[in-house]
């Protein structure tokens, strides 16, 4: 599945759900989906990572969440099972809770799926914490963008972005 073919799913999806907060992940494949939603969709309603600079916070120009980024796994991951131990979400999904069952924290601070396991919908899980946490309050106080019509613009302005770009770079 191309990188393409998920942004205007996720698109849909986000309009289907009130213009929804969207936490990317920002690995791999992932890089290039995180470029494409930050072309047509709304900057505030995509996730920034948090960067410290002389002890206070900045927001990223970076859209999406680098989860294999040193110990941003582990706490993303610490996170998720504190949410689960407060109550604070509730999994329903057997292939996720069989998941979470089965990350492992090494010496050093790794955290990774047991061997033989994935730990993709673990991941989601937690971000979708991360994004309850990160949830933008400006946000909080709107229930939903004056445009109704955002997805089927965006994806009229995508094909025309497509017909223009270079088929070997894909800019």
């Amino acid at each position: 599945l191309s990188p393409e073919a998920i942004v205007d799913p996720a698109l849909m999806l986000a309009e289907y759900y009130n213009q929804a907060f969207i936490i990317p992940e920002f690995n791999n494949t992932g890089q290039h989906v995180c470029i494409e939603l930050a072309k047509v969709y709304p900057r505030e309603r995509l996730y920034h990572d948090t960067h410290w600079v002389d002890g206070r916070a900045e927001r990223s120009r970076q859209v999406g969440y680098r989860t294999t980024a040193g110990q941003k796994r582990a706490r993303l991951l610490d996170q998720l099972a504190d949410a689960i131990f407060q109550n604070e979400i509730m999994l329903h999904d057997e292939r996720t809770i069989k998941e979470c069952f089965n990350v492992v924290w090494h010496a050093g601070g790794q955290v990774s799926a047991a061997e033989g396991y994935h730990d993709d919908h673990a991941i989601a899980a937690a971000l979708i914490v991360e994004g309850a946490i990160h949830y933008p309050q400006h946000l909080k106080q709107q229930t939903r963008l004056p445009s109704g019509d955002f997805v089927r613009t965006s994806a009229i302005k995508r094909k025309k972005q497509q017909n223009t770009r270079d088929s070997i770079t894909g800019y």
